[in-house]
């Protein structure tokens, strides 16, 4: 049995299949466009690999697009064809995998964590544990924990050491610590330029610190510079336009959007998320952003049936709500609904948080802002279990500040902007929602 370049047996005795394999996580850890192709390679030299199989299966996933559910499904009928399940490192690849393939996104991460216990250098994994099991569900601590308990593995001699560090800095950042997690992913971007993940870990340091001049000036790329990396490239842009967006360059952050962030018209749930973000955030500082949500909603209109995160959920809402779509609106909802009756983890998540949130997000958008309001500060604990980074799930905090403003709750609002001035020293969204209130 042949081995991997960290030394972990692969379920294959194909050299080709195994040079593949390894080629097809090295460019998925760079976010190419090609490795989807790579695996499918590792695939053809060795059908019977099933650790080719899943991880062609764990792309796939990515994708967050329930249309792909049963695709992944033959790759994980191809790996237990292969004896996934008896292969010691391919059984806790499996067990995740059906996990996730199941939207049961607990039962992943339990998988996950075991497996890694046995395989802390099993780098692949780790990326799926933090990313698909745990970023999307909000655990903060969780994301920094998890490469924590891996690092006695991992050191300058061990091959992708350097995407373990950029790993390692979003999880610092996401539970709070800052200095170590831009040490982190300086770290990483050092050690390997074309780890995007290092860079956007780091930017997302200086974003929570508001250090938006700084934050720029990081993010000082060639528009091209990730022209083969879409989609997270698109969101790095989106990155940048909030640093312009904070510090008050609105027509920085549109021309960012235009060009950059949503240059033209897809479904890809990232890329709805970055752009009804933005738009919204711009539209809180007083932006009119002219046809940008009738461009959008077109393309929202055809996924509103197909999502598997609540965090985009709720942006779809935004975005077919600002375009006046009332009958995609309604159908969406509707799409919730049967959902949150449906049983299980993402039945109850549907039912505590992706539906509230997204009835709020209704109530603003028909102007009746006191119900939006009351319907965010009844879910404001909840908000995190949707998913996304801090720097995300602001949103749903702006739109809870809008909405005390524009319902005139004084007192409420003065709160609220008070605890923000505290953590956004920097931002302009505070003065322009004072002056909003002093008016």
């Amino acid at each position: 049995m042949l081995t991997d370049v960290r030394g972990y047996p692969i379920d294959t005795e194909n050299a080709a299949a195994a040079a593949a394999f390894d080629q097809a996580i090295a460019r998925f850890f760079e976010f190419r466009l090609d490795a989807p192709a790579l695996a499918d390679l590792a695939i053809e030299a060795d059908p019977n690999c099933a650790l080719a199989q899943m991880t062609k299966a764990f792309m796939l996933l990515g994708a967050q697009s329930r249309r792909l559910l049963p695709v992944v499904a033959e790759h994980v009928a191809a790996a237990e064809r292969s004896g996934a399940g008896r292969h010691p490192r391919a059984r806790g690849w499996l067990a995740g995998l059906k996990a996730l393939n199941a939207n049961d996104l607990p039962r992943a991460a339990a998988a996950f964590r075991a497996h890694l216990t046995d395989w802390p250098r099993d780098l692949f994994i780790m990326k799926q544990m933090q990313q698909q099991t745990l970023f999307w569900r909000g655990l903060s601590l969780e994301l920094r924990d998890s490469m924590l308990r891996v690092r006695h593995a991992w050191d300058e001699s061990v091959p992708g050491y350097a995407h373990y560090l950029g790993l390692l800095a979003f999880g610092y950042e996401e539970a709070g610590d800052y200095v170590a997690a831009e040490r982190a992913g300086r770290a990483c971007v050092e050690r390997a330029p074309d780890d995007i993940w290092g860079i956007h870990s780091v930017a997302h340091v200086l974003e929570m610190q508001g250090r938006h001049r700084e934050g720029i000036a990081w993010m000082d790329y060639p528009a091209d510079a990730w022209a083969d990396r879409a989609p997270l490239a698109r969101h790095l842009w989106w990155h940048k336009s909030l640093f312009h967006w904070d510090s008050g360059d609105y027509e920085g952050a549109l021309a960012l959007l235009d060009r950059s962030i949503y240059p033209e018209p897809t479904a890809l749930y990232i890329d709805i998320q970055n752009a009804a973000a933005l738009l919204w955030r711009l539209e809180f500082a007083g932006v009119d952003v002219g046809d940008r949500w009738r461009v959008l909603a077109e393309q929202a209109e055809t996924v509103l049936d197909d999502q598997m995160l609540g965090f985009t959920d709720s942006h779809i809402a935004v975005t077919l709500a600002r375009a006046g779509r009332g009958e995609a609106l309604a159908r969406h909802r509707q799409v919730l609904a049967e959902r949150a009756d449906s049983g299980g983890w993402a039945a109850a998540l549907t039912a505590e948080a992706t539906l509230p949130v997204a009835d709020a997000i209704h109530a603003y958008c028909n102007g009746d802002y006191d119900r939006a309001v009351e319907g965010l500060l009844a879910v404001r604990e909840e908000w995190s279990r949707l998913g996304g980074s801090h720097a995300q799930r602001d949103l749903y905090a702006q739109a809870l500040i809008d909405s005390a403003v524009k319902a005139g709750r004084t007192t409420l609002a003065e709160a609220l902007l008070a605890e923000r001035s505290a953590l956004h020293p920097t931002s302009r969204g505070v003065a322009y929602w004072r002056a909003q209130l002093a008016a």
